[in-house]
């Protein structure tokens, strides 16, 4: 029967590993494609297992040869993936202590016994008797040079002990990652990045003012300082979401703040004369400021956006200890 629990856990894994800081990290590091080849592998080998049902004995012996190989092959899979996974995030491959991870380690052995029948090197060999197999149940004879012996399997078994050891190691990298993460938004609860843009729209509206004339006469002296101000709101944000290893692409069309450098040097040098060209006219200062204040007020309405995200980490953990 088909696992909707590997399914929906390793689903949880893909999500959590596309948040954007989490995406970011694992762009940074080699383990990009390893990683997410790991997760492609677990839902392929479940997509084979799940194929391979235990209804029916009609299947001849090389049919019923190649599904029970598939089938313990799709197992390996799934523990090679999960084991780089928790590799990625420094986690135990296997808990033994816990019994449903130990006996993946059994089906392990099983599956090495069945892939290579004979091993000289430690003359030992393995046999499945043809008329003991078929789709419910099989028997592997194994001999070394001491004894024989013989052990039955019921396919259905193997198949739910391998789907409890995947899911408790599955459930640990959720785990692990939801807490990182809880973690990492706790610390940054209480720094708002929308203080950030406390006052620029008034700021970048003096600028504004202050170039066409159309404002107060203490809106020329105040400009220079505003000008200063906007600089360092934009310096500020672009150190906030590295600090908190938020790419700006995941939340912007490219890079917003790169975007203001320009209209920032030209009113920088219609007011403080810092020119390498020609000073622009009042009209396209007013322009640039204007442009830069409504380029501000999206970048505050994400940064918003980002606060309550990690607000409510904050108040989960409050209402959690009390």
């Amino acid at each position: 029967m088909p696992s909707a629990t590997v399914r929906e856990l390793i689903k949880t894994v893909r999500e959590l590993f596309n948040q954007p800081r989490q995406r970011h990290a694992l762009w940074q590091s080699p383990q990009w494609n390893p990683v997410w080849s790991a997760i492609d592998g677990i839902e392929l080998a479940q997509s084979a297992i799940d194929a391979y049902g235990i209804e029916g004995n009609d299947l001849g012996d090389g049919e019923s040869y190649l599904h029970l190989q598939g089938l313990l092959q799709s197992f390996y899979i799934q523990q090679d993936s999960c084991a780089g996974i928790t590799t990625y995030l420094n986690l135990p491959r296997i808990v033994t202590e816990e019994d449903s991870e130990a006996g993946l380690q059994e089906l392990r052995n099983l599956r090495n016994s069945v892939t290579h029948p004979s091993d000289i090197k430690r003359k030992k060999s393995h046999s499945i008797p043809p008329m003991l197999l078929d789709r419910e149940r099989f028997s592997v004879t194994s001999f070394s040079s001491e004894e024989s012996n013989t052990k039955q399997y019921k396919i259905s078994d193997l198949i739910s002990a391998h789907d409890d050891g995947i899911s408790s190691i599955l459930t640990r990298i959720i785990s692990a990652m939801d807490k990182s993460e809880q973690d990492h938004r706790e610390k940054f609860a209480d720094d708002h990045l929308s203080d950030i843009f406390r006052d620029a729209s008034y700021q970048c509206r003096i600028i504004a003012s202050a170039a066409t004339g159309e404002g107060r006469l203490s809106d020329r002296d105040h400009a220079p300082y505003y000008i200063e101000t906007i600089q360092e709101k934009m310096d500020a944000f672009r150190s906030a979401m590295s600090e908190r290893r938020l790419p700006l692409e995941e939340y912007f069309f490219g890079d917003p703040l790169a975007k203001l450098e320009y209209p920032l040097a030209q009113i920088r040098c219609f007011f403080l004369e810092e020119c390498s060209e020609d000073a622009p006219d009042p009209e396209a200062v007013y322009i640039f400021a204007e442009y830069i204040r409504v380029q501000f007020s999206e970048m505050e309405d994400v940064a918003h956006q980002i606060d309550a995200e990690y607000n409510s980490v904050s108040l989960q953990r409050e209402t959690e200890t009390n």
